[in-house]
């Protein structure tokens, strides 16, 4: 395997050029990677060693050693790890240590994929020369604050800077970061003439919002229907819920976000919620609460759950009922928004369903799909034509070895941020809509009704 550092095969100076987009999917738990070529894509296995899905997700997990080295963690590691990167850098943008320790734990995930990607694919590639493109993910409630947006374009550049480092230099990863969030143009600095063959120019690295980039696989799809769309993503420690509309005018291709809100409903607050109440009820038969149940570790679902502590489904069933209550409100409110601020301008609610799509890590777990399907059926109760739930379809020129079909919406966001971002069309923040407000309606958000009241 080459090293990590390396951009190019031994040779292919002047050989004719390769395009490759970078998917960079910097997740709140676990980050993703996908590069594309001009046919195929690639997910990338970060970890190598891991099968199926997990091989292809790392923890947002990285520690200094005491050397000063930096390197990837698979599980926090008490007083030495640090951790919750991404949260961290969306809460200061502004803040140089959370942009630094992003911009290295970025930077050793880069160098992973690169490296295992280039030892993959080297038939495919070694005769090419490789242009290297880099774009990376962002909330799409977010998408408005440009402030945040520019920090994550800083970070991105930054961190494949801090990729292609040669050794004594990439020992010293954290101190180049901290210097580099700090100082104006790092990039063109004198000290790095060196290694700058292998930057990325700066108009070569883009910021795509997440929920644009993992539904992509649909919008390019024969399945595609123009309209209104629902999103809900469930990762490990969030709940995204996205109302957009995909919509063409000639060439004109347009993604408006009508809604986008992040809540604290992902499955590491279900599973803490769930043994809680296992313990208040006396259901856990004097075991302690299991500390590895943090949003970078596998959550077991409610038959795993069941068998593990040696309850009923029924009770943990039960036990859900408050925390998907709160889950299906989310959905309702965001979805009831877009139907009072806007009405049949944007769907006939009345007649047609909305197409819905469950996904991301957490969607696995039966609650949230139950979830979603009692808040299709609350909405025909109250006149409206419910939802229409649907699978994101794997895109045929995608390659993940070792990762069963329905896995795939694992690795959505990192595949659809693998394109040229030309070619995607435009994407409209909530605060821009141009659709004229229609006369509210009735708000039937007091009136969501749990499952208890079924």
């Amino acid at each position: 395997m080459l090293a990590p550092h390396h951009t190019q095969y031994p040779g292919a100076t002047g050989a004719q050029i390769q395009r490759l987009f970078v998917g960079l999917d910097f997740g709140t738990a676990f980050t993703k990677v996908v590069i594309a070529g001009s046919s195929d894509s690639f997910a990338v296995k970060l970890r190598p060693a891991l099968r199926g899905v997990d091989g292809y997700l790392q923890p947002g997990l990285v520690a200094q050693d005491m050397d000063g080295r930096p390197r990837l963690l698979d599980a926090p590691d008490e007083g030495h790890s640090l951790q919750n990167l991404k949260l961290a850098l969306m809460q200061v943008p502004e803040n140089a240590m959370a942009r630094a320790n992003a911009a290295v734990f970025l930077a050793l995930v880069l160098k992973q994929a690169r490296a295992q990607f280039m030892a993959d694919h080297r038939d495919i590639f070694r005769n090419s020369r490789l242009d290297w493109h880099l774009n990376i993910g962002l909330p799409a409630a977010s998408f408005d604050n440009l402030q945040l947006l520019a920090a994550f374009q800083t970070v991105a550049e930054i961190a494949w800077m801090l990729s292609v480092l040669d050794v004594p230099l990439a020992g010293r990863m954290f101190d180049v970061a901290r210097w580099a969030v700090r100082v104006p143009e790092p990039l063109n600095d004198p000290r790095l003439a060196v290694v700058r063959a292998r930057f990325i120019h700066p108009d070569h690295i883009g910021v795509l919002p997440e929920v644009q980039a993992e539904t992509i696989c649909y919008a390019t799809s024969p399945l595609r229907s123009n309209g209104l769309h629902l999103l809900v993503d469930v990762g490990a420690g969030t709940l995204d819920v996205n109302v957009f509309a995909l919509v063409t005018n000639a060439d004109d291709d347009r993604y408006v976000s009508h809604c986008a809100k992040v809540f604290p409903f992902g499955t590491a607050h279900l599973a803490k919620h769930r043994l809680n109440q296992l313990e208040i009820r006396g259901k856990l038969r004097d075991r302690p609460l299991v500390s590895q149940f943090t949003e970078y570790a596998a959550m077991p679902g409610r038959r795993e759950l069941a068998r593990d502590f040696q309850v009923s489904e029924d009770d943990i069933e039960d036990i859900d009922g408050a925390f998907l209550n709160q889950v299906g409100t989310a959905i309702w409110d965001a979805v009831n928004s877009v139907r009072q601020q806007f009405g049949n301008k944007v769907h006939q609610w009345r007649h047609d369903r909305l197409p819905a799509f469950l996904a991301g890590g957490g969607s696995a777990d039966d609650a949230y799909h139950d979830r979603l399907r009692l808040v299709h059926i609350h909405r025909g109760l109250y006149g409206w034509a419910g939802l229409e739930i649907r699978s994101l379809p794997k895109p045929a020129r995608l390659r993940m070895p070792g990762v069963p079909e329905p896995s795939f919406h694992r690795l959505a966001v990192a595949y659809g941020l693998a394109h040229d971002l030309l070619n995607l069309g435009d994407f409209i923040p909530p605060d821009q809509t141009q659709v004229t407000p229609a006369v509210p309606g009735p708000d039937y958000r007091a009136n969501y009704p749990g499952q208890e009241q079924m």
